[in-house]
C-alpha cells in the first residue's frame, strides 16, 4: 500500500508531481559493498561548476510553478527521466530554471535587518492565484535597496561591496568562497533503457511472490545515485503499475523500510516528507527542522518549498509557524525566504561584527533578530570573515557568544549555521556522530542523514571528514551501531 507523501502517489483528481530541472555533472564510481546489478553506468569525475546566484527580485513574492496536469504516460526506450535532487542557480545571462525566481546579479542589495522600510514593490513575475499553497504575501524581511540609510545603529548592506574572488567555489570547501553550488547538486548520466529494464526487472524478481529477496533489493537500492533512483520511480511504474517507491513500501519494513524507501525518493521530495514528519501528530522534532533546513541554497530551499506544497497541498511557512514560537520561529522563517547573498561580491564584515557586538557582548541583553539576520541572509564566504574579524577585535569565537547570548533552539539552529559555514562536510559527519552516540541510536536521524547525502561524491567528503575528527570509519562505526538489514543497506550506501 502506498503512503501520501511520496512523491507518485496520487489520489484521484490529484496533480501529480513535475519532473525538476537541470543539475550539474556528477561524481565517483561507488566502491562496492554489495557488488553493483549488471549494467550499472560508468561515471565520471567531478568537477563542480561555476554558478550563478538565485535571490528574488526586491518585494517580489514567492512563487512556486503549479504542477503539470495528468499522469505519467509510458517512456520512450531511452527517455531522459526527470532529474533528481536540486536544480543549480543559472549563470548570469540565463534563464533561471521553471518555478524559481530571476537571477540575482553584482550590485543587487541583500537582505536587511529587521526594521528596515521595504522598497517599492516591484512585479516581475506573475502572482499566483489568491490562496495557493506555498504562496505569501511578502518575505520575512524584504531586500534592502542601495540607499536605505542604517536602522537602531545596524549597518546598511547595500552599498559596501568589495569586488574579489577570482574563481568560483568548491563543493566542501572549508574556507575562501561564498557556497553558491549546493553541496547536493550533482548528476550523472541518465541510465540506459537497457540498464533502465535490467533493474526494474531485477527489482520486480526480487519483490515478487511470497517474500522478498533483500539481498537483490539492497544491492541495487544501495548503488543508486538519487538521479538514477527518481528514474528507476517512474519507470517501474510504466512496466508493472506500481511505483517503485510503493513497491518497496510494501516488501520491506522498520528502519530497514524507512531507508530503503527514501531511496526511491529524489532529495527535494524526500526533505520535504521529512519535514512534513518531523511535525505530523503530537509534538515537534525541533533538531530534524534545524537539520534540513540549516546551510541551504536559495534553490534548495525554494525546491523543498515547492516539494511541500505540492505533496501535502500546504504552505511551509505556515505550518512551521504553527508549530514552533518565538525566536526559533522568526529564524525558522528567516531561512525559508531563501534570501541568502549569493554573489561572488562580498559585504563589508566589520561592518557585521560590530553590528553582532552591539546587539550581543556590547549591551545589556540581547537582541536575537540582529543575529538571526546577518547569520541567516550572508553567504558563507562573507560569514567567516565575521567570525575572524570578530575574533580579532574581540577576542572570543562567536560560537561562544552565540552559547552566552541566546539559548534553546535559536541556539542550537545559529551554532549549526556557523558550524555548516565553516564546514559543510564535517557539520554532517558531526550530526551523524550524534545520531549513533550514548545509548542507542537514533535511526530515524540517521536515516535521513545517510539517505540526503547518498551521492557517492557528496557521502565521500562526509567519510574523510568523520575519519578526520573521530580518528574511524564512518564504515565501521555504522556497522558497530546497526544489525540486520538495516545496517547492510547503510553500510552499502556508504561504502568501505
Amino acid at each position: 500500500m502506498a503512503q501520501p507523501g511520496y512523491p507518485g502517489y496520487q489520489q484521484p483528481g490529484q496533480q501529480p508531481y513535475p519532473p525538476q530541472q537541470g543539475y550539474p555533472p556528477q561524481g565517483y564510481p561507488p566502491q562496492q559493498q554489495y557488488a553493483p546489478p549488471p549494467g550499472a553506468p560508468g561515471q565520471q569525475p567531478y568537477y563542480p561548476p561555476q554558478q550563478g546566484y538565485y535571490a528574488p527580485p526586491p518585494g517580489a513574492p514567492q512563487q512556486y510553478a503549479p504542477p503539470p496536469q495528468g499522469y505519467y504516460a509510458p517512456p520512450p526506450a531511452g527517455y531522459t527521466p526527470p532529474p533528481a535532487g536540486y536544480p543549480p542557480a543559472p549563470y548570469p545571462g540565463q534563464a533561471a530554471p521553471a518555478g524559481y525566481p530571476p537571477a540575482q546579479y553584482p550590485g543587487q542589495a541583500p537582505a536587511p535587518y529587521p526594521g528596515q522600510q521595504p522598497p517599492p514593490q516591484q512585479q516581475y513575475y506573475a502572482a499566483p492565484p489568491p490562496n495557493a499553497p506555498g504562496y505569501q504575501q511578502q518575505p520575512y524581511y524584504l531586500p534592502q535597496q542601495p540607499g536605505y540609510g542604517p536602522t537602531n545603529g545596524v549597518p546598511a548592506t547595500g552599498g559596501v561591496y568589495q569586488q574579489g574572488y577570482a574563481q568560483g567555489p568548491q563543493v566542501g570547501y572549508t574556507s575562501g568562497y561564498a557556497n553558491t553550488t549546493s553541496f547536493y547538486a550533482t548528476t550523472t548520466p541518465p541510465l540506459s533503457s537497457q540498464q533502465v529494464s535490467t533493474y526494474c526487472n531485477q527489482l520486480r524478481t526480487a519483490m515478487k511472490g511470497l517474500g522478498a529477496d533483500h539481498k537483490t533489493i539492497i544491492s541495487v537500492l544501495g548503488n543508486l545515485t538519487p538521479e538514477h533512483a527518481a528514474q528507476l520511480d517512474v519507470a517501474y511504474k510504466a512496466s508493472f503499475a506500481k511505483f517503485l517507491h510503493e513497491e518497496v513500501k510494501s516488501e520491506t519494513s522498520g528502519n530497514y523500510g524507512h531507508l530503503a524507501v527514501a531511496c526511491c525518493m529524489n532529495l527535494a521530495d524526500y526533505d520535504a516528507k521529512c519535514l512534513y514528519d518531523a511535525m505530523a501528530g503530537l509534538g515537534t522534532d525541533e533538531d530534524a527542522l534545524i537539520e534540513i533546513l540549516v546551510g541551504r541554497t536559495n534553490a534548495e530551499m525554494m525546491a523543498i518549498k515547492a516539494a511541500y506544497a505540492r505533496m501535502y497541498n500546504k504552505d511551509l511557512e505556515k505550518v512551521v509557524k504553527s508549530e514552533v514560537g518565538g525566536n526559533f520561529e522568526k529564524t525558522l522563517v528567516v531561512l525559508l525566504q531563501a534570501h541568502r547573498v549569493e554573489t561572488q561580491e562580498k559585504l563589508d564584515p566589520a561592518a557585521d561584527v560590530q553590528a553582532l557586538y552591539a546587539a550581543g557582548e556590547g549591551r545589556i541583553g540581547c537582541d536575537p533578530l540582529i543575529f538571526i539576520s546577518i547569520l541567516c541572509n550572508r553567504s558563507d564566504a562573507h560569514l567567516q570573515q565575521v567570525y575572524e574579524l570578530y575574533m580579532r577585535n574581540h577576542g572570543k569565537d562567536i560560537t561562544k557568544v552565540i552559547k552566552s547570548e541566546t539559548g534553546h533552539h535559536l541556539e542550537k539552529t545559529l551554532l549549526g549555521i556557523v558550524a555548516s559555514t565553516r564546514d559543510r562536510p564535517a557539520y554532517i559527519a558531526e550530526l551523524i556522530e550524534k545520531s549513533m552516540a550514548g545509548v542507542g541510536c537514533n535511526e530515524h536521524a540517521l536515516t535521513r542523514l545517510v539517505a540526503r547525502h547518498r551521492d557517492p561524491r557528496v557521502m565521500s567528503l562526509i567519510k574523510a571528514a568523520y575519519q578526520r575528527l573521530y580518528n574511524k570509519t564512518l564504515y565501521a562505526r555504522v556497522q558497530s551501531e546497526t544489525g540486520h538489514h538495516f545496517r547492510e543497506l547503510l553500510v552499502t550506501i556508504i561504502k568501505a
